[in-house]
């Protein structure tokens, strides 16, 4: 998909958001596979903390990536769902 959207990623325009479910090794990161992905097409992860939440562990699932030096996000939070879902809201 993303080497569909070529022409798009290399503007300021494209922004992508949504669960990936791809989390990385701790609480704060994505996979390595999927930031590899990232880092071949310019892209950047904008949430910094997790995003979902269970008794047991922390993940970031929850991305909003743009392209590395856009202006098009410039502030992504992670605000707490109150236990409506086991998922945070990421405005």
């Amino acid at each position: 998909m993303l080497d569909k959207l070529g022409d798009i990623i290399d503007t300021d325009r494209f922004v992508a958001c949504g669960d990936f479910n791809c989390s990385g090794d701790s609480s704060t990161s994505v996979s390595v596979d999927l930031q590899m992905l990232f880092d071949a097409h310019g892209l950047r992860q904008l949430v910094m903390s997790p995003t979902r939440s269970t008794p047991d562990v922390s993940n970031l699932l929850d991305l909003v990536v743009g392209r590395v030096g856009s202006n098009c996000v410039t502030q992504v939070a992670v605000q707490s769902s109150h236990n409506a879902s086991d998922h945070d809201i990421v405005t």
